[in-house]
């Protein structure tokens, strides 16, 4: 997103992982930036406040900079918690400076709530935050990222993606047909093509006849009948719409058409879910906790 101003640089985030296993679940923090330093992916600034005294000041922080913060004056606040509670409080860096990578317009901050029974947590984030500052010094924010060709130099139809200049493109009237153009001299025949569906639904909102929770409660009657001609994808994405819909979480969804241009594969649809609420992933978890 752009939070108020065009972005310095370019980038991409993480900002959750999704455990596709038997739990159905997602990543604690923890385990997001464990993931996030394995795989060298960037993921946010990270505090952890592991005291009253820390979390009060925290709360009184917030309290006088949420109308009036920046990038700068937020996270000098944050970190100086840090220092004033030492041992009981720690940060994990990001490879990607907010104030370097975004600008100084802070969108602003995620508040969590995690258990702390013992000292395992902080002595985890602590690791964490050795690890983060190692990859930092590797790889400091200031590093040029200079982009390799793809192919020889008489491969102009690969060059071509990786020389375009997308910010130029973007203010241009015809974006998405000159994208597309980019692309398909880099994938050919091959290109996939993802179009949206009109009639994403909010709620109990149908918009052109198309209510995902309905259609999710009749594959999933029909796979309760004995049918098999669902994969295993569609009925996992069936039962998380269906549980949602039990939980009254309010989420959005997005329906979207997969197929490649050769005609060569069959279409597929994709389903973007959008949760409303941070509060709604605790009431799932809870869920997937009670259903085993």
């Amino acid at each position: 997103g752009q939070h108020g101003d065009v972005p310095i640089r370019d980038y991409l985030i993480l900002i959750a992982v999704a455990d596709r296993g038997d739990s159905g679940r997602f990543y604690s923090t923890n385990e997001l930036v464990a993931f996030a330093h394995q795989y060298r992916l960037p993921h946010n600034d990270v505090w952890i406040f592991a005291s009253q005294q820390a979390s009060e000041q925290v709360f009184k922080a917030y309290d006088s900079l949420r109308e009036t913060g920046t990038t700068t004056t937020v996270i000098n606040s944050l970190n100086q918690i840090v220092a004033e509670n030492d041992g009981m409080s720690s940060k994990v860096a990001s490879l990607y400076p907010h104030d370097i990578f975004q600008g100084n317009i802070l969108e602003g901050i995620v508040i969590r709530y995690v258990s702390n029974n013992d000292e395992h947590t902080i002595k985890e984030m602590e690791q964490l935050r050795i690890t983060s500052d190692d990859l930092l010094a590797i790889v400091p924010p200031s590093t040029e990222i200079v982009v390799p060709l793809l192919g020889s130099s008489a491969d102009n139809s690969k060059d071509a993606v990786v020389q375009t200049e997308l910010r130029a493109l973007a203010v241009m009237d015809d974006f998405e047909k000159q994208l597309r153009s980019v692309l398909q001299q880099f994938h050919g025949a091959n290109q996939r093509q993802i179009s949206p569906i009109v009639g994403a639904t909010d709620g109990d909102k149908i918009d052109d006849e198309i209510n995902m929770t309905h259609v999710a409660n009749e594959i999933m009657r029909s796979y309760r009948a004995g049918s098999t001609k669902f994969d295993q994808g569609t009925i996992r994405l069936a039962q998380l719409i269906e549980a949602l819909d039990s939980l009254n979480i309010h989420a959005t969804f997005k329906l979207l058409t997969e197929s490649s241009l050769a005609g060569s594969d069959s279409e597929r649809y994709l389903c973007i879910i959008h949760v409303h609420h941070d509060a709604s992933f605790q009431k799932y978890n809870k869920y997937l906790t009670r259903e085993g």
